[in-house]
């Protein structure tokens, strides 16, 4: 096997651990997952689970890594769009909150705050987390010195932001709708935060500002 095709299969398995570890962690508590219940949904031996990876914590920021980074991903490719700041806004909500909508297991694993209980997976999180405020600020900055959006700091705003669609899903955790599911739960916390969010950085004197598509 040559080294290219090494690195291939290797990561096909990582995938694939990653995969498992995504269902176990959703169906059960994190804590109470066990390296023997991920390596058989992924059909592998409990070994081979340890030639990849050296714990359950080490799983979770491989999963984080991989799901995360597709945000920082999404939000490079808007910051390179130009898109008035009115729309940016309503997308970086939407690419936020519809990213965990669309991702049920990585919901679930969220709600039950296990990122922010082990050191690895806090850190990793905090990581991305900064470059997802890099690039919101970059979306939110232009408006802010164009005099299209209020006099504000643009970081400071893109932190509130993020911070707020991050955190939407405990909303599904302590105001459950037994008559809604998640994902409608979802696109309505969607548009609250669009329209709270751009009536905080919309200028004073703009009475109505552009309506938003929702």
């Amino acid at each position: 096997m040559t080294r290219a095709a090494s690195r291939r299969a290797t990561g096909d398995k990582q995938d694939r651990i990653c995969a498992a570890a995504t269902h176990v962690f959703a169906r059960k508590d994190f804590h109470e997952a066990t390296i023997s219940e991920i390596a058989a949904e992924a059909g592998i031996g409990k070994g081979t689970f340890y030639l990849y990876f050296e714990s359950k914590e080490d799983v979770l920021v491989a999963i984080l890594h991989r799901r995360f980074d597709e945000m920082v991903a999404l939000l490079r490719d808007l910051d390179a769009t130009s898109l008035p700041p009115h729309e940016a806004i309503q997308l970086v909500v939407h690419t936020a909150i519809r990213r965990l909508g669309e991702d049920p297991d990585l919901l679930r694993i969220m709600l039950q705050q296990a990122v922010f209980f082990h050191e690895k997976a806090r850190k990793r999180f905090e990581e991305l987390f900064r470059h997802m405020v890099d690039q919101v600020e970059g979306l939110i900055r232009p408006g802010v010195e164009s005099g299209l959006l209020r006099r504000c700091d643009p970081r400071i705003a893109a932190c509130t932001l993020l911070s707020a669609a991050v955190s939407l899903p405990n909303y599904l955790t302590l105001f459950p709708d037994p008559d809604q599911p998640p994902k409608v739960l979802l696109a309505r916390l969607t548009e609250e935060l669009t329209e709270f969010v751009w009536a905080s950085l919309r200028r004073p004197e703009d009475q109505r500002g552009p309506e938003m598509r929702t």
